[in-house]
């Protein structure tokens, strides 16, 4: 990915969003965004933790206690080349 120039020229970055869903895509999601490539860094891992603990009331280890349902990828705007990556994951034991 990394910069690009748009139809007038102007260079832009491109911009990656993780969305993590617990349970349904109904639900509101931890975003983050990134500039460039999606790298979680253990401060992110750290801040899904917390946004799980207080959204689900659950203590989780997000390398433990987490499991993958599915991974949808879209792009959100063609312009700016802004795509998302949405995961749904579900709680174990």
């Amino acid at each position: 990915m990394g910069s690009l120039r748009d139809r007038q020229g102007t260079t832009t970055m491109a911009l990656q969003r993780l969305e993590i869903y617990v349970d349904s895509y109904s639900n509101t999601p931890f975003v983050k965004d990134f500039e460039d490539t999606i790298e979680l860094s253990r401060s992110d891992e750290k801040q899904l933790e917390d946004w799980i603990r207080s959204t689900s009331g659950r203590q989780v280890r997000i390398d433990q206690n987490l499991r993958i349902e599915d991974i949808k990828h879209s792009l959100l705007n063609v312009a700016q080349d802004h795509h998302a990556t949405r995961i749904r994951v579900s709680i174990v034991d």
